[in-house]
């Protein structure tokens, strides 16, 4: 397992994506595989692999990843699966909605946490019965 506080020493060669310093996307992203984010983005990202956000990198984007690496900030909804990694210089001002959760002391966080397993979803799903007839009250 990565230590939350060794993303700025983390190699470029563990992604299959870049997106360097300095560069500004606008738009979705969808990514099949790892993605890292050192740039701006301001639009959805969707990847099905990890998701690495640098320490200078700004997102203006709802998140969603398998295991989220976060150094950086961002401003919306983040959320995964698996595990989000926040390390100390991390801000996310936004709600999230994971499976698991590190926050390194010294980080920034500004919103709601809604934690869920794989396991908590399929119960609630068959906890709650299906009304087949809606009476209507007047």
């Amino acid at each position: 397992m990565r230590k939350v506080n060794k993303l700025k020493e983390m190699k470029t060669q563990t992604t299959d994506t870049l997106i360097g310093a300095g560069t500004v996307v606008e738009g979705k992203l969808h990514s099949n595989a790892s993605l890292r984010i050192d740039g701006s983005v301001r639009g959805d990202i969707t990847c099905k692999g990890d998701l690495y956000i640098g320490e200078n990198a700004v997102l203006q984007s709802d998140v969603q990843a398998a295991n989220i690496y976060h150094a950086g900030k961002i401003h919306g909804t983040v959320t995964t699966t698996g595990t989000l990694h926040v390390s100390k210089s991390g801000k996310i001002y936004g709600d999230l909605n994971v499976a698991k959760i590190q926050i390194a002391e010294g980080a920034v966080f500004e919103g709601t946490i809604i934690m869920r397993t794989e396991v908590a979803k399929q119960a609630s799903a068959v906890s709650q019965p299906k009304n087949d007839k809606v009476k209507v009250v007047k």
